[in-house]
């Protein structure tokens, strides 16, 4: 059996199940909204001016239906789950995986199906992101976070030496009509150091990051719980 292939398979599957949602909101409600909402504006400023409401309601009407034609093209492709699974095959390909190790890493990733306590999903929510969902999982000899920014990060735990928890404080702009703003958050990170962290070289050499402490810390306590058990096995 093709572990890796089943495995981006299964990939596929669960972010395919958000993007379905996704979908079928933008066309229950997001277009309906668009189309109404247009329509009426038109028709209001037609009539205020003195014209026929419901010429002015067409245009709106029309005027919606184009932007929803843009947005729908923008949108198909950017849920395709093919494109959230080439992010996925770019991360394992820069670890520099031969095919046993790709086959090794499908494997673990799918077991923690069966673990349960090796798999924790969340929600990520605001400071750019409106409810994607995020999953973390720990396997013997890899942790996996995907959802984040990158989509995906990958972990060997054989690399890392040092593992440390930090926090990172983080400034988005929002953009209005007319307006800019600023999101200042406090972004909760795992750090991991091939070396010893020193003052000399206090950069991580990976890091995931959580908008959520609590769940930042459960996902550490499963990598520090891991690791220990390696050590103790001499992994």
């Amino acid at each position: 059996m093709n572990w890796y292939q089943k495995w981006l398979q299964e990939e596929k599957k669960w972010i395919g199940a958000y993007q379905k949602k996704i979908f079928r909101m933008s066309i229950l409600q997001v277009i309906p909204a668009t189309l109404i909402g247009l329509a009426a504006l038109f028709g209001f400023l037609s009539a205020v001016g003195g014209d026929n409401f419901l010429d002015g309601a067409g245009a709106g009407l029309m005027l919606g239906a184009l932007v929803s034609i843009v947005y729908l093209l923008i949108l198909i492709p950017a849920l395709s789950p093919s494109r959230y699974v080439r992010k996925i095959k770019s991360t394992v390909k820069k670890m520099n995986m031969d095919e046993p190790e790709q086959q090794q890493l499908a494997h673990e990733l799918l077991d923690t199906n069966i673990s349960k306590w090796r798999c924790i999903s969340f929600v990520i929510n605001g400071h750019g992101s409106k409810a994607t969902p995020g999953r973390f999982r720990i396997t013997p000899h890899y942790a996996f976070l995907e959802g984040s920014y990158p989509y995906a990060i990958l972990v060997r735990l054989s690399d890392m030496l040092e593992v440390y928890t930090g926090e990172e404080t983080k400034t988005r702009t929002q953009y209005g009509a007319q307006t800019k703003s600023y999101d200042i958050f406090t972004l909760h990170t795992i750090l991991f150091y091939k070396n010893p962290r020193t003052t000399a070289s206090p950069y991580a050499d990976e890091a995931m990051g959580f908008f959520d402490a609590g769940i930042r810390n459960q996902c550490y306590e499963l990598i520090m719980k891991q690791m220990e058990e390696n050590n103790e096995r001499g992994n």
